[in-house]
């Protein structure tokens, strides 16, 4: 928080406090927050992984056998 009120103190009128309600009134304004948030490329590859692994065929192992059975496969 110190590098941002350093920032706000760099504008010499705007404390952190009138940020908050300058934030809060464009918020209302447009109806949803005033800016366009993105996911970084590893974001978007986790989230691709995810969704590729949570569609990969699978078999639940209800107990101790079921793994060892499951281990032992061809």
């Amino acid at each position: 928080m110190g590098s941002f009120n350093y920032f706000l103190q760099s504008l010499r009128y705007l404390n952190i406090t009138t940020a908050i309600n300058v934030f809060l009134k464009k918020v209302v304004a447009t109806g949803g927050i005033p800016f366009e948030l993105k996911e970084t490329p590893e974001q978007k590859a986790t989230r691709d992984l995810v969704q590729t692994i949570s569609k990969l065929p699978h078999k639940e192992a209800k107990s101790t056998k079921d793994i060892e059975d499951w281990l032992n496969e061809d």
